[in-house]
């Protein structure tokens, strides 16, 4: 995982990847904080078109979309 970012008691997790394609290994990160006390979110953003969310909850962004949610205020669920 790259990025913590914490407001408050919350916490958002983010993976930074700079592939094309999000793939199964690129989560192993994401997932081993999944019982972590305040975790709001946790996104793996790549250089991919398509926005997408595993079945335990892991949003799959494109980095213009994290840049955009981020620029709007709009991250923190």
């Amino acid at each position: 995982m790259d990025f913590l970012l914490r407001r408050g008691r919350d916490w958002i997790a983010i993976e930074a990847k700079s592939t094309t394609r999000a793939e199964a290994d690129q989560l192993r990160g994401l997932r081993a904080i999944d019982g972590l006390a305040g975790l709001r979110r946790r996104i793996l953003a790549f250089r991919g078109a398509r926005r997408m969310a595993t079945a335990d909850g892991i949003e799959v962004w494109p980095v213009d979309h994290l840049l955009a949610m981020l620029a709007s205020d709009r991250l923190w669920p």
